[in-house]
């Protein structure tokens, strides 16, 4: 079929175009279908994760019904160590953080609260970690007040606004075992502000804010 003039220079200038840059839109063309693809692959392998990461903590959940902590603790450190990028890896260890606890076992406690401070990706999760773990920092420093010093730190910084007030109450109780009575009374009435009329940590925020202001 025999092209005139017009189409003849419209494919002669196409042919020039893609021999300067056909092998740059090939690069580039293949770039963005690899993208893509790795983009699928992992969206598939992160819910292939998450649905492990699910059926492990179901069962760790039956276990610590059952108050089988033996049995807990590892599905707990399964899905920390395996399926850290999972939100079901921070949840488990803060439950398998308060079973420890409630066992009188709290050097793991404090290692378990102290992984999800460290390697939390929700940040609420993460804040109630930080929360109770400067609680058992808070209970070594009757013996080592280094330990106060190290819970305090924890708590530098804005907290979740949903966790303010338990999260300046704890900062308030480790200023008053410093001997730091003014900070805290100043801590314990910001508290008192984050927390809603409802909640059952205000009568004791209350009450410490009384007790210490009175001299106790």
């Amino acid at each position: 079929m025999a092209y005139d003039l017009e189409e003849q220079e419209r494919l002669d200038e196409l042919k020039a175009f893609w021999s300067r840059w056909g092998n740059s839109i090939t690069l580039g063309l293949t770039l963005v279908l690899l993208v893509v693809a790795g983009w699928r692959g992992w969206g598939w392998w992160e819910l292939r994760q998450a649905g492990a990461a699910s059926a492990i903590h179901e069962k760790m959940d039956d276990a610590l019904r059952r108050a089988q902590l033996s049995e807990a603790a590892p599905m707990a450190a399964t899905l920390m160590n395996e399926y850290s990028r999972t939100p079901y890896a921070a949840m488990a260890a803060l439950r398998v953080a308060r079973a420890q606890l409630d066992a009188g076992d709290s050097k793991s406690a404090r290692t378990t609260l102290t992984w999800v401070v460290e390697h939390g990706r929700d940040l609420g999760i993460q804040a109630v970690a930080r929360i109770r773990l400067a609680g058992l920092l808070l209970d070594e420093g009757v013996a080592d007040r280094a330990q106060l010093d190290a819970g305090l730190k924890l708590l530098e910084g804005p907290p979740p606004a949903e966790m303010a007030g338990a999260w300046i109450d704890r900062r308030a109780d480790l200023l008053a075992e410093l001997g730091r009575g003014g900070e805290a009374r100043a801590a314990w009435t910001e508290a008192l502000s984050k927390l809603d009329s409802n909640s059952p940590l205000r009568p004791l925020v209350q009450l410490k804010l009384d007790t210490f202001g009175a001299g106790s």
